[in-house]
């Protein structure tokens, strides 16, 4: 069965499904404010939305972007349903959405004393299998290092550009 998105409207089922989703997936110090992002998403530079199967939800996605770039900053499958493709599918059909497109993300960055590193040497690997590369590029935010990964043509200028629109709504 094919995927699709739904925009997510605060105060819906769909809100409360993606903020537990949103809340069990992502640990506190990476997590971007609700409002931010519900205010990205109500503008042309963004988009949240719950990743549905048919009715069933099956995830979360949200994603900024551009005239030639996609900045995905959020994807989350329900536990439910991981390890049956479906990031990957997300991710497919997100780049038949903007073809024009680079696409970039951050993914924690190894580090082999993070009690978490194998998991992210895990989500490395699984970015790499959908066509993403490592770009060396190295971030530090509230004390987690992260790691960008791309995919076609991504300038510095359009990401850091695209960042300044949505954090000045």
């Amino acid at each position: 069965m094919d995927l699709s998105l739904r925009h997510i409207v605060e105060g819906s089922e769909d809100f409360e499904y993606a903020s537990d989703l949103y809340d069990f997936s992502f640990p506190k110090k990476e997590q971007e404010k609700m409002d931010r992002i519900l205010k990205i998403s109500e503008s042309p530079l963004g988009d949240f939305s719950v990743i549905l199967e048919g009715d069933t939800r099956v995830g979360l996605l949200f994603y900024m972007k551009s005239r030639r770039l996609v900045y995905i900053y959020y994807l989350a499958i329900d536990p439910g349903y991981r390890g049956r493709g479906y990031g990957s599918r997300v991710l497919s059909m997100i780049e038949e959405m903007y073809p024009d497109c680079g696409f970039t993300l951050n993914s924690e960055a190894p580090d082999d004393m993070a009690e978490n590193n194998e998991q992210r040497m895990e989500r490395i690997a699984f970015y790499e299998r959908n066509g993403f590369r490592d770009s060396g590029r190295r971030r530090t935010w509230d004390g987690v290092r992260y790691a960008q990964m791309v995919k076609g043509r991504v300038g510095r200028l359009e990401l850091w550009l695209l960042f300044k629109r949505a954090y000045s709504l």
